[in-house]
């Protein structure tokens, strides 16, 4: 597991079984939830990064941005976060600003095959191949109030109820 260096700071902090946690990164948040949760949190309280591919089997994650922004490292040169068939990740900032951003033109931001909610007050936006990339017949992505800049479903469904989506961004391919 690669983290972000050790800074001293607040960077992020995970709510567990009602127990709250603070890390110095992003990364450390994410890999302190445990095997055996089934909810978590995860509270942005500045800007951080993804350092490594998370591939997410099995927890239902709530990621606020809270007005910050989520980076993906330049060197990921793959899919930043898989939202694997048994996740259920739900994206919001509770304060106005929350985004993430890849400038790395690499693969996707998020590859979905789960579960996934991205709500108001966030914008996703990349420099590669889309920011959300529905991958598997099981997957379903829910957008509300979200601005996204590319989106892909090449299985699993998308609902948009409400965002800032063109239709040249969305995209639909074939199984």
């Amino acid at each position: 597991m690669k983290y972000e260096e050790e800074t001293g700071e607040q960077v992020a902090e995970l709510t567990v079984n009602g127990t709250t946690t603070v890390y110095g990164s992003f990364m450390e948040a994410y890999y302190n939830i445990g095997s055996n949760t089934d909810t978590a949190t995860i509270r942005l309280l500045e800007d951080s990064e993804v350092t490594a591919r998370i591939d997410d089997k099995k927890h239902t994650v709530v990621l606020d941005l809270n007005g910050k922004t989520l980076s993906i490292d330049k060197n990921i040169t793959t899919n930043a976060i898989w939202v694997e068939r048994n996740s259920d990740w739900t994206i919001c900032s509770s304060e106005p600003g929350g985004e993430i951003r890849d400038t790395r033109s690499e693969h996707n931001i998020l590859l979905n095959s789960g579960k996934l909610t991205i709500k108001e007050n966030v914008e996703m936006s990349t420099e590669g191949y889309n920011s959300v990339y529905g991958y598997s017949e099981s997957g379903t992505a829910y957008i509300e109030g979200a601005v996204i800049d590319k989106i892909f479903i090449d299985a699993g469904a998308v609902n948009i109820a409400s965002g800032d989506i063109s239709m040249e961004s969305l995209k639909v391919g074939y199984l």
